[in-house]
């Protein structure tokens, strides 16, 4: 009998998944629910799908119910808005609507997990190129927060390191 795969091992294509993800929100209430306190639109590297979205956020958050496509493009106001519209609405046309639902929250939070902390880093690597930077600044970043809890988590986990940084200490 072989094992079930472990989806936090497996490889995603985060990009593709950007489509998967607006799908589902689009689609199903408890799942956008789920997930609006995380969405940030700087996570898609398609911009069309985080305009998108941001509406569609911007709609749940107002009216704590998943807009219609309809209801979305009557708050796309720019060109921009509406090109974005289109071009979701085309590439959800060729997609799948039928998802295991534990593989999408997994896949969801690895998505989440992994975009949050290559935003962080880059926003600090853009802060270093400052003159004026100063560390302190970021150290109190929520972002970052979440980032050494993680880091932090992961050292206490791991006894060799414990260990070394120890005998540092006591030199």
């Amino acid at each position: 009998m072989s094992k079930p795969n472990n989806t936090n091992n497996s490889r995603l294509d985060l990009d593709y998944f950007e489509n998967i993800l607006i799908l589902n929100a689009l689609s199903n209430p408890e799942y956008l629910s789920s997930i609006v306190s995380h969405l940030d639109a700087s996570f898609f590297n398609d911009k069309n799908i985080g305009r998108v979205l941001s509406k569609a956020v911007e709609f749940f958050n107002e009216r704590g119910s998943v807009p219609s496509l309809t209801e979305i493009k009557a708050r796309l106001t720019t060109e921009e808005d509406k090109k974005a519209i289109n071009e979701v609405k085309k590439k959800l046309s060729e997609m799948d609507a039928n998802f295991n639902n534990e593989e999408l929250i997994a896949n969801t939070e690895k998505f989440l997990k992994e975009r949050f902390v290559y935003k962080t880093v880059l926003n600090v690597a853009e802060k270093f190129g400052d003159q004026s930077f100063k560390i302190e600044e970021v150290l109190k970043l929520p972002r970052f927060n979440w980032v050494a809890d993680t880091i932090g988590i992961l050292y206490l986990k791991d006894k060799a390191l414990r260990c070394s940084a120890i005998s540092l200490t006591d030199s």
